[in-house]
């Protein structure tokens, strides 16, 4: 079953995390998984229902970060610091987040579609 790794609590409505999944090891196939979802539900010719966005955190400007995460991320520190992190990003616009009854609920939404994108990625990187 695919999960997720969030960061820490954002200071603004930037959310960041980490999707995983228990058959991909190592970061190298993690952040390759991540960057499958990233293109999955970002601008194409075929433009998803949710966009995210996504950044590599590095060593060693992200450390106070991603290393206190590693063990739950399943990589050791020498992987973090040789190929940094895939993050993905959403910007979580409040007014639009949950609309009256009767619409379409944008939180269940993005989870939706990053469930769907992870498990496509997932089964690539397994």
């Amino acid at each position: 079953m695919p999960g997720s790794v969030r960061l820490p609590l954002p200071d603004l409505s930037v959310v960041n995390w980490v999707m995983t999944s228990p058959g991909v090891h190592g970061l190298v196939a993690l952040n390759a998984m991540n960057e499958s979802i990233y293109r999955q539900l970002s601008p194409g010719d075929e433009p998803p229902s949710y966009f995210i966005t996504r950044t590599r955190l590095a060593s060693p400007s992200a450390d106070g970060i991603v290393l206190p995460l590693l063990g739950a991320l399943g990589v050791s520190e020498m992987e973090w610091r040789r190929h940094g992190l895939v993050v993905l990003r959403a910007v979580v616009m409040t007014p639009y987040l949950v609309d009256p009854p009767g619409t379409a609920d944008h939180c269940a939404g993005l989870v939706a579609a990053l469930h769907e994108a992870t498990l496509r990625a997932a089964a690539e990187f397994s």
